[in-house]
């Protein structure tokens, strides 16, 4: 019995510093987590400390018209709200330490389709996002 709830504590503290779910078998999600179609790359940083990199992914969605939701240790999640029909898609970063490696994953809420907009998403938070994360100090 007591394996048993030292493996779940374990998978407890697992799920709750990195919050990417897996994607829903629907196009309208991408993640650095999955495979194939819904495959998005993460993104390297180096030299960089928990708190300048939250500091560099918050900035960054506040300026991208996001709305931060919660925050953990190592854990960001931010809500997109379409402009026409008032959308909602969230936005998850993990940071894994251990590797230097940032983990993204947005996903529509709703619908089955997404026209590409979670690609364009995180190809526009790349972009933004690449040159800080390798900068040799914070920006």
């Amino acid at each position: 019995m007591p394996l048993i709830v030292a493996i779940l504590f374990s998978l407890s503290l697992y799920a709750s510093e990195n919050p990417i779910t897996p994607c829903p078998d629907k196009p309208n999600c991408l993640s650095s987590l999955e495979k194939g179609d819904q495959y998005f790359a993460p993104l390297v940083y180096n030299n960089k400390n928990l708190a300048e990199l939250k500091t560099i992914i918050e900035n960054v969605l506040k300026n991208d018209g996001a709305e931060i939701a919660t925050k953990s240790n190592n854990a960001l999640h931010a809500i997109y709200t379409s402009r026409v029909f008032r959308f909602k898609d969230d936005v998850w970063f993990y940071i894994d330490e251990s590797n230097q490696t940032l983990h993204l994953k947005s996903a529509s809420r709703t619908g089955h389709y997404d026209f590409n907009v979670n690609q364009k998403r995180l190809n526009r938070l790349k972009e933004l996002l690449e040159p800080l994360l390798t900068s040799e100090t914070a920006q």
